[in-house]
């Protein structure tokens, strides 16, 4: 049996929920930067330490952390008799029944469990674990073990439909696939069987036979039929409820299910397509038995968004906030098929409400990527209209929200070459800074050992935001900036350098457009500053586009510039010509090519 689930539900919860606010566990720093004296650290790196939640510990949650020597205990049996104890003195401790009500499940005490679960929901509303959706299906479990089943279908559904877009979680197990026998509070493949045999006609037993096997499909494959097939069945037997079509919507669109079935289209842009089509059909099916499902109406969105049909996206999010509008993720999206749309300050207006929402403070919990994909959005909007500055500021903050999830999958040597501005600084110093700045919460020594020993982590989400912050810093005419963000990029991540384009484009003019070689761009001596220019010509033409390379060296003390060689292709990427140029050093000419180089290579000097 696998009462893993059970555990991470209930006694896990309590854990992670009260060890952020246990001062035990880390101290609290001030609201101050934690600099590193004689460093000119990046922006980002610069934010002040995240805040942690320090809430109060109440009384019975003191006397768990000391019986459990800090939570460490959470899980030994040999805990039971202390947690008897402060249950009896605190009556009222919400938590501690969920924690004991694991222990109960595990040697299978049903009737002191039905006692323990009636006092976790009775006091649910001031504890700090509030899964009474998890609750509700192991009280349903035990009604069914006591022989009432009809009892526990009306119960499974209350719990489903308390929560629709995580109506599987009712199966709370930890296994990987689905099993025959389990504690009596777990629900299992044996028990799902037992309600369709014993209630055929009725659709909710078909629909949580579905919902059983929608659990594990999206890592055990045998278990997809089986739950499209419950589901189909549940529809054919009630075209009244939208339920059993929601949750084949959702089950089709799952993100694991979806990419199975387009590996096995051959992952074309076709097939994507075809199945975000069929995703839409789904929904569409649930909405009109209920217009106004909101779950619906959420991943039909989503899908239109995949299709690029951003107007018909833009239709559901405002379906959806006309019933919750300060639902944030909506608001987020809509912004980005405004986006897609050219509607662009409309989308910085999104955004900038989605920033609103997930900067308070009933949201900090959700986590900083939030913050950090809402303002990588709105910089992405500003970059587009030219707000060189703001698009910076708000990559750099999308940044500094970043190393919070991050930082703990890095090790020292790839943020060393993220941030060569640490070079002289031991790597103590640093570590203890990253520490007090990202992670407060955690133990030095917790964070520094896998900083220290750990291995790189692979990613394209983070580089490509120093990408886009080199574009913005090139669009603001500072290219020496813009190639540190390039090599941080390309350093950093050396598995993504390959796919990295280094030519970066920085003008137009007609029928030609102009680019800038971020990865030779070399300014480390003020008198002799040398980049390499593409000019691409002939665009409009049929066919590929004639190119020359140019080389210019330029001395940013005395303001002049000089051209070094040429290189010229063909359409077809064939030399036709190159040698070197005059070599003069001349003042740049305005509106000219020189002035664009002169301005964007000497500007930060």
């Amino acid at each position: 049996m696998n009462f893993g689930s059970l555990r991470r539900t209930f006694r896990a919860a309590v854990f992670a929920l009260l060890v952020i606010g246990s001062p035990s566990f880390a101290e609290q720093p001030g609201s101050s930067p934690v600099l590193i004296s004689g460093v000119q650290e990046p922006e980002e790196m610069r934010a002040p330490p995240v805040a942690v939640g320090a809430k109060e510990l109440s009384p019975p949650e003191r006397e768990f952390a000391a019986a459990t020597e800090n939570f460490s205990k959470i899980n030994d049996p040999n805990v039971l008799p202390a947690l008897n104890r402060i249950l009896a003195k605190y009556p009222d401790f919400g938590d501690g029944y969920v924690a004991r009500l694991s222990f109960l499940c595990d040697r299978n005490d049903r009737q002191a469990a039905l006692t323990d679960l009636a006092s976790a929901i009775k006091f649910a509303a001031s504890s700090r674990s509030k899964d009474t959706v998890a609750l509700s299906s192991i009280r349903a479990k035990l009604v069914f073990a006591s022989g009432d089943q009809a009892g526990a279908m009306n119960l499974l559904e209350e719990a489903v439909r308390t929560d629709p877009r995580h109506a599987s979680d009712f199966v709370n197990t930890g296994s990987a696939k689905p099993e025959r026998s389990a504690s009596v509070c777990t629900w299992t493949a044996s028990d799902m069987e037992t309600l369709t045999q014993r209630f055929p006609s009725d659709y909710r037993s078909h629909m949580f036979h579905g919902l059983y096997y929608a659990k594990f499909a999206p890592i055990d494959d045998d278990s997809i039929g089986p739950a499209i097939e419950s589901l189909d069945k549940a529809i054919q037997l009630n075209a009244k409820s939208p339920l059993p079509q929601l949750f084949k919507a959702d089950l089709l669109s799952n993100f694991l299910i979806f990419g199975k079935r387009l590996a096995k289209l051959a992952w074309t842009d076709a097939a994507r397509d075809k199945l975000d089509a069929e995703v839409v059909q789904e929904y569409s099916k649930a909405l009109v038995i209920d217009p106004s499902l909101v779950p619906a109406l959420k991943g039909r969105s989503l899908a239109y968004l995949h299709l690029k049909k951003n107007r018909q996206a833009i239709s559901d999010y405002d379906r959806i906030l006309s019933v919750d509008s300060r639902e944030a993720t909506s608001i987020h999206d809509r912004g980005l098929a405004k986006m897609a749309l050219g509607d662009i300050y409309d989308a910085i207006s999104d955004f900038t409400s989605y920033i609103e929402l997930k900067s308070a403070p009933e949201s900090q919990s959700e986590g900083r990527s939030d913050l950090a994909h809402g303002y990588e959005s709105r910089a992405d909007a500003y970059l587009k209209t030219r707000q060189w500055d703001r698009a910076i500021g708000d990559y750099t903050r999308a940044i500094s929200y970043e190393p919070g999830n991050s930082l703990i999958l890095m090790n020292i040597s790839q943020f060393r070459a993220i941030y060569p501005e640490y070079g002289a600084v031991s790597d103590d110093i640093l570590a203890r800074k990253l520490q007090q700045t990202f992670y407060p919460a955690f133990k030095y020594e917790d964070f520094s050992k896998g900083f220290f020993q750990g291995k790189p982590m692979p990613s394209t989400v983070i580089p490509d935001v120093y990408m886009k912050r080199a574009d913005a810093y090139l669009g603001a005419g500072n290219w020496r900036q813009a190639s540190k963000e390039f090599r941080r990029a390309m350093n950093g991540f050396p598995a993504y350098a390959e796919a990295l384009d280094r030519w970066r484009e920085i003008g137009s003019a007609t029928k030609q457009r102009i680019y800038v070689d971020l990865k030779t761009f070399d300014d480390a001596k003020r008198q002799s500053v040398k980049v390499w220019i593409k000019q691409l010509q002939g665009l409009g033409k049929p066919g590929a586009s004639d190119f020359v390379l140019l080389q210019f060296e330029l001395n940013c003390l005395t303001s002049q510039l000089r051209q070094v060689s040429f290189t010229n292709y063909d359409a077809a990427g064939e030399l036709t010509r190159s040698g070197q140029a005059s070599g003069r050093w001349s003042s740049p000419i305005p509106e000219t090519l020189g002035e664009i180089v002169h301005s964007g290579a000497c500007r930060s000097h």
